[in-house]
């Protein structure tokens, strides 16, 4: 699967669709996501336990959203996403993203829980988290005092 190639997903402007990559190459991306983008973009080629999907306005990249780390027997993945800048944020873009996924996830896959690991301090993808309908569990195996653990089931 990795780059996502089906049909777009719209809600009014913004849409979850199949990646340009030279577009997205060529948009201006903050340095505190830089990194993400750029692992994802490298890495979802490459394995079927990811599938990457680009947030778009109108028909400018502004973000990504991931299911990574998918593990198809047990119907689980955990999901990564970003807006490219600062000033896209806290404007319910990624709140659309998440919910235009979870529409994906329900209408072309056999997943049932998916799974957000945030920053204790990243209150905005925390919330997101909440709109979207994920609950709570706990804090991350890896790290229980820095990072929260969400999920959402089907």
């Amino acid at each position: 699967m990795s780059f996502y190639q089906g049909q777009s997903y719209y809600h009014h402007s913004i849409s979850l669709a199949s990646p340009q990559v030279e577009l997205i190459l060529n948009t201006q991306i903050a340095d505190d996501v830089a990194g993400a983008v750029q692992h994802y973009l490298a890495s979802a080629p490459a394995t079927e336990q990811e599938i990457y999907f680009c947030i778009y306005e109108e028909l400018t990249p502004v973000g990504q959203i991931v299911l990574h780390d998918i593990n198809w027997e047990s119907g689980e993945s955990l999901i990564g996403y970003c807006l490219f800048r600062p000033e896209l944020r806290g404007r319910g873009i990624g709140s659309i993203a998440l919910r235009l996924l979870q529409r994906f996830v329900v209408e072309q896959t056999r997943l049932t829980r998916l799974v957000i690991i945030t920053g204790v301090e990243n209150h905005a993808s925390q919330a997101i988290a909440h709109k979207c309908g994920f609950e709570y569990v706990g804090g991350a195996w890896e790290d229980p005092e820095s990072l929260l653990v969400f999920e959402w089931r089907r």
